[in-house]
């Protein structure tokens, strides 16, 4: 471990654990090295369907400031060999842009449909910030581009939960096991799943040191993304008369009580999540509002509503009256934001 994380002390993980029944129990937490603590975990489980999140807590309260490995979930439900096809495209992708050896990557076939791929956080010094998951989901997002068609772009939420390494997933009863890279580029996808059939040991998969160059893009990273959010914040209309209570617009109460045509329910759903969450809803709270609205006619991309709720989580707002949507759900006659802002221009008008 690096001087930065030793200083830092970055080591605690939340265990947690999937019953028979589809309860989750969780909450538990433990240091990243207590290797008694996480074998009293798989043991008293069965070491089935165990997971740890892929954060890693400053201290032992999930409140605190944490880090994380860049990480990449890649599944294909109905083709495994698509699945370890992509994950190779991931590995070249990742290793050219930030000019790292293949052996900095932990490579993890997840036991079922796909495989896990990680960037240990002391190859780039990682520190905390509240825009690691949104660099992250942009990341993923790049990687489509790039036709990486099976990357999981839903993961990137706090408190993610990881499968344990070595630990047994009940969809195939094989273990999530680590692979070397030439592992994963020479054996086929049954090959792989014959290969999960056993645990395997972890020692020696990984060379996790630092790279100044994957150092240097994590900092600029960071501060692309920060710019970006401080740009759209800034750009976000003035509330300050606004926030009264829940006081919601008419354009917010038409939306809530429509059937949203195609072709702007997600901008619609981005639009929601920010307002609630500017009037301080809770995340799991604006999910269950949208998908209301959602079941009337729904998306193709579900999981996009449970996204946008924790996105919005860091970007509360309200659009405002220049937004599309919400002039085209607008009731100006009745709406008390629509006069105080042109209260507010005809003020400045009569100033000049």
């Amino acid at each position: 471990m690096n001087d930065f994380l030793q200083k830092r002390c970055f080591r605690w993980i939340e265990l947690a654990a999937l019953l028979p029944g589809g309860k989750m129990v969780r909450g538990v937490l433990a240091g990243r090295d207590n290797l008694e603590a996480i074998n009293n975990w798989r043991k008293k489980y069965g070491n089935t369907n165990i997971f740890t999140t892929v954060q890693l807590f400053e201290k032992d309260d999930l409140n605190s400031a944490f880090i994380a490995p860049v990480f990449f979930d890649i599944d294909s439900p109905d083709d495994l060999e698509k699945a370890r096809s992509d994950t190779l495209k991931l590995c070249e992708l990742t290793t050219d842009r930030l000019e790292i050896g293949t052996d900095m990557l932990e490579i993890y076939f997840s036991g079922s449909k796909g495989f896990h791929v990680t960037i240990p956080p002391e190859v780039f010094d990682a520190f905390p910030s509240r825009y690691i998951m949104e660099l992250y989901n942009k990341m993923a997002l790049k990687a489509c581009s790039y036709g990486i068609e099976t990357i999981d772009r839903t993961v990137y939420t706090h408190r993610r939960l990881w499968r344990i390494p070595n630990s047994i997933n009940s969809k195939s009863g094989l273990y999530k096991i680590p692979l070397l890279h030439k592992e994963l580029l020479h054996l086929s996808a049954d090959q792989i799943a014959k290969l999960a059939e056993h645990p395997r040991s972890e020692d020696s998969f990984v060379t996790a040191k630092y790279s100044n160059t994957a150092g240097l893009w994590y900092r600029k990273a960071i501060r692309a993304v920060a710019k970006a959010a401080c740009k759209t914040t800034a750009t976000t209309q003035d509330n300050s008369d606004f926030k009264q209570g829940w006081r919601i617009p008419p354009c917010i109460e038409n939306i809530q009580s429509t059937t949203l045509p195609d072709g702007i329910r997600h901008q619609t759903y981005l639009a929601l999540a920010r307002f609630y969450r500017w009037i301080n809803m809770h995340p799991e709270q604006i999910i269950k509002r949208i998908r209301t609205i959602d079941s009337r006619q729904p998306i193709d991309d579900p999981d996009f509503i449970k996204r946008i709720a924790f996105w919005a989580h860091q970007h509360p707002g309200f659009a405002g009256c220049t937004h599309p949507v919400m002039q085209k759900y607008c009731s100006k006659e009745s709406c008390f934001y629509y006069r105080i802002k042109a209260g507010r221009k005809h003020g400045s008008k009569r100033t000049k």
